[in-house]
Protein backbone atom coordinates (compact mmCIF):
# COMPACT_ATOMS: atom_id res chain seq x y z
CA UNK A 1 0.00 0.00 0.00
CA UNK A 2 1.35 3.42 -0.89
CA UNK A 3 2.50 5.65 1.93
CA UNK A 4 0.10 8.38 0.79
CA UNK A 5 -2.80 5.92 0.94
CA UNK A 6 -1.85 4.82 4.45
CA UNK A 7 -1.54 8.46 5.50
CA UNK A 8 -4.90 9.32 3.95
CA UNK A 9 -6.67 6.43 5.69
CA UNK A 10 -4.98 7.33 8.98
CA UNK A 11 -6.08 10.93 8.58
CA UNK A 12 -9.65 9.81 7.89
CA UNK A 13 -9.59 7.59 10.97
CA UNK A 14 -8.35 10.42 13.15
CA UNK A 15 -10.91 12.81 11.76
CA UNK A 16 -13.65 10.24 12.22
CA UNK A 17 -12.57 9.66 15.81
CA UNK A 18 -12.50 13.36 16.55
CA UNK A 19 -15.85 13.98 14.90
CA UNK A 20 -17.52 10.59 15.16
CA UNK A 21 -20.86 11.99 16.20
CA UNK A 22 -21.04 14.47 13.33
CA UNK A 23 -19.69 11.92 10.82
CA UNK A 24 -22.08 9.25 12.07
CA UNK A 25 -24.96 11.70 11.83
CA UNK A 26 -23.92 12.71 8.31
CA UNK A 27 -23.72 9.08 7.15
CA UNK A 28 -27.10 8.28 8.74
CA UNK A 29 -28.66 11.33 7.09
CA UNK A 30 -27.26 10.27 3.70
CA UNK A 31 -28.51 6.72 4.16
CA UNK A 32 -32.00 8.00 4.97
CA UNK A 33 -31.83 10.33 1.97
CA UNK A 34 -30.92 7.41 -0.27
CA UNK A 35 -33.89 5.37 0.95
CA UNK A 36 -36.42 8.09 0.18
CA UNK A 37 -34.71 9.28 -3.01
CA UNK A 38 -33.88 12.75 -1.71
CA UNK A 39 -31.78 15.23 -3.72
CA UNK A 40 -28.83 14.97 -1.32
CA UNK A 41 -28.04 11.48 -2.61
CA UNK A 42 -29.27 11.84 -6.16
CA UNK A 43 -27.20 10.38 -9.01
CA UNK A 44 -23.71 11.93 -9.27
CA UNK A 45 -24.19 14.09 -6.16
CA UNK A 46 -21.65 14.65 -3.41
CA UNK A 47 -23.83 12.67 -0.99
CA UNK A 48 -24.07 9.73 -3.37
CA UNK A 49 -20.33 9.74 -4.03
CA UNK A 50 -19.61 9.91 -0.29
CA UNK A 51 -21.92 6.96 0.44
CA UNK A 52 -20.10 4.83 -2.14
CA UNK A 53 -16.75 5.74 -0.59
CA UNK A 54 -18.09 5.07 2.92
CA UNK A 55 -19.44 1.67 1.86
CA UNK A 56 -16.06 0.73 0.39
CA UNK A 57 -14.36 1.85 3.62
CA UNK A 58 -16.75 -0.09 5.86
CA UNK A 59 -16.28 -3.20 3.70
CA UNK A 60 -12.51 -2.97 4.15
CA UNK A 61 -11.87 -2.12 0.49
CA UNK A 62 -9.46 0.69 1.39
CA UNK A 63 -8.03 1.09 -2.11
CA UNK A 64 -11.45 1.81 -3.62
CA UNK A 65 -12.38 3.97 -0.62
CA UNK A 66 -9.22 6.01 -0.97
CA UNK A 67 -9.78 6.45 -4.70
CA UNK A 68 -13.38 7.54 -4.10
CA UNK A 69 -12.54 9.94 -1.25
CA UNK A 70 -9.73 11.49 -3.29
CA UNK A 71 -12.11 11.99 -6.21
CA UNK A 72 -14.58 13.71 -3.93
CA UNK A 73 -11.87 16.02 -2.59
CA UNK A 74 -10.74 16.90 -6.14
CA UNK A 75 -14.26 17.64 -7.32
CA UNK A 76 -15.52 19.39 -4.19
CA UNK A 77 -12.53 21.30 -2.82
CA UNK A 78 -14.80 23.75 -1.06
CA UNK A 79 -16.57 20.99 0.86
CA UNK A 80 -13.80 18.82 2.27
Amino acid sequence: MKLSTVFFISLLSLQASAQSDSLDNYVKRLQQSKVVGDNETSFMSLGSDFLYAQEYFEAGNYGAATHSYEGILRQHKENS
